[in-house]
């Protein structure tokens, strides 16, 4: 109880400045290179620079996987829901990011390139389901709101489905990524963000493992940070924090940053 007490204290302490970075930090972190599109800052918001799926990039096609199983959803099932101003632009941008990316995965399924084709596209699911998720809890807010002043009678409920069906497409190109491509140096990042994708399917204890292997293979890598500290907050609330938590804690820098406090 003392240990609790003091791990607490610190977390909640001032001195405790360090932030946990958002998964679209993460996204960022990644080279543009290696990212399905982009939007071209020259040519405004509705101009986009992605890669056209009739042309051959240098790869050559050889049939291998089921690319059914991480097709993306019709785009008109994304945007049910009334979505207005930039965050509309935004979507719609990146709907047709994931199109194209499709369609180039399709065309080449097992060139010697296909990874980073599953890489790009991957992130692209992930980017997606953060964007479904903010939209959907922005939604889900405001009819609280008006449930909460008596203005409806309907509780509101949080449907974020379409979310984690990315999140499962995501992952499926992830392991592929990492059957095909054991020694690539991109395998950090696919651990990574199957760690991450699989804790957003509720896969904690699968999620914990990617991170952990993380860890143990890469400990130089730049996710090793972020997946110490989701390591941490997992084990933590699940009652496991006296063997791992403050461990993770400590090797992701707060424990030099509140030790005269805790005193562990």
């Amino acid at each position: 109880m003392k240990l609790l007490l003091s791990l607490v204290i610190c977390l909640a302490s001032p001195f405790a400045v360090a932030k946990k970075k958002t998964v679209g930090e993460f996204l960022a972190q990644v080279q543009d290179q290696s990212r399905g599109g982009k939007i071209n800052p020259s040519g405004g918001k509705n101009s986009i620079s992605i890669p056209n799926a009739n042309s051959n990039l240098g790869f050559k096609s050889v049939s291998k996987y089921n690319l059914e199983d991480v097709k993306p959803p019709k785009s008109s099932e994304l945007l049910r829901s009334a979505a207005t101003g930039d965050l509309a632009e935004y979507e719609r941008i990146l709907n047709r990011q994931i199109d194209e990316l499709y369609k180039l995965t399709q065309k080449f399924k097992s060139s010697e390139n296909r990874g980073e084709l599953w890489l790009r596209l991957a992130e692209l699911y992930v980017e997606k389901s953060v964007l479904i998720d903010t939209r959907k809890q922005d939604e889900f807010d405001k009819k609280v709101k008006v449930f909460n002043e008596g203005k409806s009678k309907q509780r509101p409920v949080l449907d974020v489905r379409d979310a984690r069906e990315l999140n499962r497409k995501a992952i499926q190109l992830y392991e592929w990524f990492l059957k095909d491509f054991p020694s690539d140096g991109k395998v950090p990042q696919a651990l990574f963000f199957l760690g991450f994708n699989n804790f957003e399917l509720g896969q904690l204890e699968k999620g914990a493992a990617y991170y952990e292997k993380l860890l143990k293979a890469y400990p130089r890598s730049s996710f090793v940070g972020e997946a110490q500290f989701s390591l941490a907050e997992y084990y933590f609330e699940n009652e496991k924090w006296e063997r791992h938590s403050i461990r993770y804690y400590r090797q992701w820098g707060w424990y030099k940053t509140c030790r005269n406090i805790c005193r562990w």
